[in-house]
């Protein structure tokens, strides 16, 4: 049978497998999640809360959305309109100044693996850094000096370089694989 004769086999073997490599390229072509939306309830409304808010606005991975009912933000959260759940605890600046550990609920959707995994991620690690700052903060009025501050915070100076996948970008490694198997199923058909 004659190739050029069979449309349904002409178009599998041409402008099929373009149009698959085309729309897939365009779904991973992004390659770093971005824009995850966030809930955060601040029941606080101190001055540390607000400085945890904005360590959360400044992570490019996170998009927030500011609620001051809990229970429309978890029904929010439930609907799926958010990847998680934040709820900054009342007295959060009283416990840090007196120097008890407060508990902030964080709820993430695990659901989706990437997703969750960035996002969880992306929260821990702008909370760790406005906490940071607050407990540096709250030695310098002890009394320390900045030294010792910049010692106490992180006695051991780390540099994190990832030796392959930068940025966790997944073109590279999905596209290819996925394009096979996708032009082998066409094939098949």
């Amino acid at each position: 049978m004659n190739v050029g004769h069979n449309r349904w086999q002409l178009w599998l073997l041409t402008a099929s497998p373009l149009i698959i490599m085309s729309v897939l390229y365009l779904i991973f072509s992004a390659g770093i999640v971005r824009g995850i939306d966030i809930a955060v309830v601040d029941l606080d409304q101190s001055q540390s809360s607000r400085l945890l808010r904005r360590y959360l606005n400044a992570s490019p991975i996170l998009t927030v959305t500011d609620f001051s009912d809990a229970s429309v933000a978890q029904t929010e959260v439930r609907k799926g309109r958010f990847s998680a759940l934040i709820t900054l605890p009342y007295q959060l600046h009283r416990k840090l100044a007196n120097g008890r550990q407060p508990q902030i609920d964080i709820r993430y959707n695990g659901q989706y693996l990437l997703l969750g995994k960035q996002a969880n991620s992306a929260i821990q690690q702008a909370l760790a850094d406005g906490l940071r700052k607050l407990s540096a903060k709250s030695s310098l009025l002890k009394g320390f000096n900045r030294q010792q501050v910049a010692f106490m915070m992180s006695p051991v100076r780390q540099q994190i370089t990832p030796l392959n996948n930068h940025n966790s970008n997944y073109l590279a490694f999905l596209l290819p694989a996925i394009m096979i198997a996708l032009w082998q199923l066409v094939s098949v058909m």
